[in-house]
Parts: structure tokens; sequence; C-alpha cells
């Protein structure tokens, strides 16, 4: 055991977020300050928005603007981040809240975990293989050793890349690396080796950003995040940035599609897992795991429906403690961009009693005539009832002639 079309959906999204400093302000807005860790960031804030819902027509080949008020009726300032998207809209519970959690069996002491076609791959970081499980934690027949990785620590955290059917795992040893592998084989495909600043230790997490073919890779050796590039870059692994997380002890990382979020889950005393600003590692918000063991903390992934999967690592001898799998909500939404829907303003803060008009931009030029319909999800730093949703119903009139 080692230490540690005609009818399309969209979603416009705002999003708790603390923010260390708020430009261009309005008037009922408020400078942001970082909330201390803890559980989660709360405020006492309470957001109002209006409408309740949002009607919007317009001609084929014209725009058109509605908008949506936010007042904060609380005692204390809120917080908030807009982004557009469409897709079928989802709800991945609130953060921290748990979905499912259960005991990994067959395994010696499970790490990584990953998901993918309905799989919850989990690895054995002493029997060196790749097993498959339901959602709800029944061994499929489906799993591979694997020779590439190295004993102690073995193969650790992982992250699927949809566009090439892979599971990208990272790999220790003589050759600190990533190596993706086909879930339905467990032949290695592709790898990521080479003589780059984070292959010169150990690392223990991934996350894959499909937005720009990126992963995040990190470890508790050097205490650090780096931003690499993907598989179809002419340089995969070459470093694009890195930054120094709250807590250094990574030990899993999973990427929030679409809100530039970063989890990462770490085993230090509380294990807690933190939502970070990808860029900077500054911290958004924290949750703790559902397995109160200290020092356990191993993989995360996000999964489809954007709740967080994490994995609290075995401690002891097997079989009675090989782990702990456990699904739990990340508050967010999932979506992709919407072309022609879009906020005015991406974040800010609102001060007790302050109130704020934000614009929605309908971009009809290219959008043939129909029906359409949105929805606007508020999520705010409040602990409860952070979650609004406001629909939205766009008409697309033909052009006249």
């Amino acid at each position: 055991m080692f230490s540690r079309a005609i009818m399309a959906t969209a979603v416009v999204s705002v999003l708790s977020i603390p923010l260390s400093a708020v430009t261009a302000r309005a008037p009922g807005e408020a400078a942001g300050a970082t909330p201390p860790s803890g559980v989660v960031a709360v405020s006492t804030g309470g957001l109002r928005v209006t409408p309740q819902s949002l009607a919007v027509t317009v001609e084929a080949g014209r725009r058109q603007q509605s908008a949506v008020q936010l007042t904060n009726v609380g005692g204390s300032a809120v917080r908030w981040w807009i982004a557009d998207g469409e897709g079928a809209a989802s709800r991945p519970g609130r953060l921290g809240e748990v979905q499912r959690s259960w005991a990994v069996t067959g395994m010696a002491v499970g790490w990584g975990i990953g998901t993918e076609s309905g799989n919850v791959w989990i690895s054995d970081v002493d029997l060196l293989r790749n097993d498959s499980y339901t959602p709800d934690g029944i061994r499929r027949s489906e799993g591979w050793p694997t020779p590439w990785a190295n004993i102690n620590p073995g193969p650790l955290d992982m992250a699927y890349v949809p566009s090439r059917s892979l599971m990208c795992q990272v790999k220790t040893g003589a050759e600190n690396g990533i190596a993706c592998w086909d879930p339905r084989t467990g032949d290695v495909r592709a790898d990521i080796v080479g003589e780059f600043a984070w292959t010169a230790a150990p690392q223990r997490g991934l996350a894959y950003r499909p937005d720009d073919d990126s992963f995040y890779v990190g470890g508790w050796d050097q205490g650090r995040i780096y931003h690499i590039r993907g598989l179809g870059n002419p340089r995969p692994g070459s470093v694009i940035s890195s930054c120094v997380p709250p807590d250094r002890a990574v030990a899993g990382l999973g990427w929030s599609a679409g809100f530039d979020r970063l989890w990462v889950a770490t085993q230090s005393p509380r294990d807690l897992v933190y939502a970070l600003d990808p860029d900077t590692c500054r911290t958004l918000a924290t949750v703790a795991p559902p397995d109160a063991d200290p020092s356990t903390g191993a993989g995360l992934d996000v999964g489809p429906d954007g709740s967080l999967w994490i994995m609290s690592a075995g401690v002891g001898a097997p079989p009675a403690t090989s782990g702990t799998a456990s699904q739990i909500g990340s508050g967010l939404p999932v979506f992709a961009t919407a072309p022609w829907l879009a906020a005015e303003r991406s974040s800010g803060s609102l001060r007790p009693g302050g109130s704020l008009r934000i614009g929605i931009r309908v971009d009809a030029t290219r959008l043939a005539p129909g029906r359409y319909e949105a929805t606007l999800y508020v999520l705010s730093d409040e602990e409860q009832n952070c979650l609004t949703a406001v629909p939205v119903r766009l008409l697309v009139r033909p052009a006249p002639h």
C-alpha cells in the first residue's frame, strides 16, 4: 500500500463562482471576495431571477434582444457566472449530494476511476488491472490486465477520450506518462511519453478537456497541475501551462465541460474535493467525500451527466477494504455551445438589495423558421434553492418577401 435544427434545446447557465475582484460593476454589484475553504462555498444571500419564463419572436435573418433580472434579496453578496449552450438539460444534483456509494468488490486496492458508455472503470494498483462495473457497483465481465503499469503505484487515474473511443490513464515507473487503451480489448492504442516537466516525477490525476483536445495531469510528488497537449497535437504531452493547487496532495482530476472548471481530488487528512479555476488553481468551491476515512482520496472523473465520480482507496489488507466508489452532485448541468444564444455578461457579484439586468441576445441570422426551446439555468452560491430553471421559447418567423 502506498501513501499519498427546427427544434433545438439550449441552455444558458449562471454558475456560482467566488471572485477576487469584479470590474465594470453596475450600481447593485458588489466587489467579490474569495470565500473561506469549507464543505461548500456558501453565502446567506438570496438570488431572485425574473421573469420566470421568456418568450421571444424574431424574423429569420435578424437578431433580437431579451433580458433576465437578477436581484439579491438576501443579507450578503451573491456570486454568479453565466455560460450559454445547447443540449439536453441535466440535473446532476446539488454539490456534494450523494447519489450512489458502494464498496468495490474483487479488488485489492482500487484507485483510478473513469466512465464510458455506461461503465464505471476502476483500476487496481496492487493487482495491476482495470475492471468495469455498473453504476450501481455490479462487477462486469469486462476487465483487463495492465502490463504496461509498474507496481507501486500501478495504474492510476483515468479519463475517457470520446473522439478516439479510448480510455487514457496515468502510468508511472521508468517511463512516467499516459497510456490510452481500448475499453473493449484492453489493448494500448496510443501513449504520451517523453521528456516534459510533468514526466520528471510520477503523477496521479488525469482529466481530459475535449474542446481543445488537451489533458490536465498532476500529483503530489510535484504538487503541481499541468495543462498539456493531447493526442491530436503534433507535440502531445507538451506543456501549455501549469499552476499550484491549494492542496498539493493531488490524487485525481476531472473536467466539467463548458464551465471551465477543474475538479481535484486530494489525499490528505480531510480528502477534500476542490473545484478550481484551471488557469490559476484558485479555489471555486470545496466538498467533502462520502467516505470519512482520512488520507484515502484517489481517482476522480466527471460523468456524462455532470456528476462527480470519486474513488476512496482501500486501506489495510484486502478484500474487505478495497475501496469505495461514490457518485455525488456537482451542481453543474451539462451543455454544449449554442451559437444562436448569448448572455452579455459572463460573471459578477451582487451586494444585498442589488439588482442587475443581464441582456440575452438571440441571433436568428442562421436559423430556419420554426420553434426553438431553451432553458436558463441560474446557479448562485446559496446553500438552498441555488438552481433556478427559466424556460425560454423562441419563434423564428419567415422573413417577408
